[in-house]
């Protein structure tokens, strides 16, 4: 699929699809967040990178590459290899020098101004306003998240599929999570619109549902 795309760009003869329907395949569209078609779309200002993950019960895999020519494939037979597979592609991309790299979400640092509190205010006072189950947006294929307080006192996050992840919060709008154990930390963050409905960002923006 990513050689596929990479021909298909510049128009090499006998490509797979037509230069037009690459070029929008790795261009994010309209209300689906991070996505193009297909796949997760990440702009640089001399590459653009098009990412796509999957799994099985027992199997992990995900493909980078770019409208340079670079990429790579890990496929792997755990639930749980993730971080290796995100270590791996962090490791090609530096040894090949990839274009634009650090915009990798496995290469960028996840932390922004206002990320942290001092001192936290208790989360107990805030955190039930994020409860319930949510649904990401613009996705055609549904995908549901749930928060919620789990035992003792911990505040618990959960992607459909997938296991459940402890969330620790550093401030009233975000907080650091470990979606794979073991694995790298990341922040997810919070809002609330003007209907009071709440939100998240996690590679895409999660809504609750009513």
């Amino acid at each position: 699929m990513a050689i596929a795309i990479q021909d298909s760009l510049p128009g090499k003869k006998g490509a797979f699809i037509k230069t037009e329907t690459a070029k929008q395949m790795i261009t994010r569209q309209e209300n689906a967040g991070p996505f193009g078609l297909g796949v997760a779309v990440e702009k640089g200002k001399k590459a653009t990178y098009f990412i796509h993950n999957g799994s099985n019960q027992g199997f992990r895999c995900m493909f980078i590459a770019n409208d340079h020519g670079d990429g790579a494939m890990i496929m792997t037979d755990s639930n749980k290899a993730m971080p290796l597979v995100e270590e791996v592609l962090q490791a090609i991309a530096k040894e090949f020098d990839w274009p634009d790299q650090q915009i990798l979400p496995m290469l960028r640092s996840p932390i922004k101004n206002g990320d942290i509190d001092t001192p936290l205010p208790d989360p107990k006072e805030w955190m039930h306003t994020y409860e319930g189950i949510y649904s990401l947006q613009g996705s055609k294929k549904p995908l549901t998240a749930t928060l919620k307080w789990g035992e003792p006192g911990k505040i618990i996050g959960q992607l459909e599929g997938e296991e459940p992840f402890e969330i620790i919060p550093t401030s009233k709008h975000a907080a650091f999570f470990q979606r794979f154990n073991p694995g790298p930390w990341d922040i997810i963050r919070f809002e609330v619109d003007g209907q009071n409905c709440p939100s998240f960002d996690l590679g895409g923006i999660f809504k609750r549902i009513p």
